[in-house]
């Protein structure tokens, strides 16, 4: 029984360890930018998402909130923007029905991998289409992992969660108090072992006006790079519970201190 299970933990290993030499040998002898989330977010740069983006203790917080505005009978979440592993929804699993979806295949290819019988989906504009998902049809929605400010249509976004989101049910906004504490934690600054242990990976950030701004990437790794510029917009916490309302949403909470990150929440809003 042990040598059974051995054999499988390394049958595991050689996969994913052949997945990332595959990756990083094609990296090799290229120089690779990444402007929009599509290319940003390609085959190479998701095996560092957890490193750069994931935070444990803020995630378990994150749940016990949503799971605070779950009630018994039937929860479905539509979860927006993924930028890490696959987790959420693995930390959710007993509690609720989970979609998540992003406009990265390879973060989808990631998520499936760590937990293969979780919904990932990968769908592109989804600020624009409405017709995406029928109406009234999630229980729960959340924006999370900075999306709120990589969307430039935040109107389009927020008139499509009110569609979708059935009455009485919840929007979950991951969100920082200001824009510095943004700036200062828009990535995990350790930034892991496994990043450490292989790439070379700075980082700047370039203003652009007072709530817009580039965070631009430079990884290295032998002969090859990739430079990523995520494009940032900052929106006050004010200016996100006014557009709220505005969408029909009624503002319930600002949960501003969850973590150990400085300045990073969650607002909450209920259509009623």
């Amino acid at each position: 029984m042990n040598l059974s299970i051995l054999l499988l933990v390394l049958g595991i290993l050689y996969i994913y360890l052949s997945f990332i030499y595959k990756h990083n040998e094609n990296f090799e002898n290229k120089r690779l930018k990444g402007t929009s989330q599509e290319s940003i977010f390609d085959e190479f740069y998701v095996f560092m998402l957890d490193d750069l983006f994931y935070k444990s203790d803020f995630y378990k917080n994150f749940g016990k909130i949503i799971l605070h505005y779950s009630n018994s009978v039937y929860n479905n979440h539509l979860c927006i923007g993924i930028k890490h592993g696959g987790h959420i929804n693995e930390l959710l699993k007993n509690n609720t029905t989970m979609t998540t979806i992003t406009k990265s295949k390879p973060i989808v290819d990631l998520c499936k991998f760590n937990y293969k019988d979780n919904n990932y989906k990968f769908i592109d504009k989804y600020e624009s289409n409405s017709y995406i998902f029928n109406e009234h049809e999630f229980t729960h929605i959340s924006l999370i992992d900075n999306e709120v400010y990589y969307t430039q249509n935040l109107n389009g976004m927020m008139y499509n969660v009110t569609k979708w989101i059935s009455n009485r049910g919840y929007l979950f906004i991951d969100v920082f108090q200001n824009i510095n504490n943004l700036k200062q934690h828009f990535v995990n600054k350790d930034n892991g072992e496994f990043i450490k242990l292989n790439y070379k990976y700075s980082e700047e950030i370039k203003n652009v006006s007072n709530n817009k701004f580039y965070f631009n990437e430079h990884i290295k790794l032998d002969d090859g790079e990739k430079v990523n510029s995520h494009e940032l917009t900052f929106y006050s916490i004010e200016y996100l519970k006014f557009l709220g309302n505005e969408c029909g949403l009624t503002f319930v909470k600002y949960y501003d201190v969850i973590s150990s990150v400085d300045g990073r929440g969650v607002l909450v809003f209920q259509k009623i």
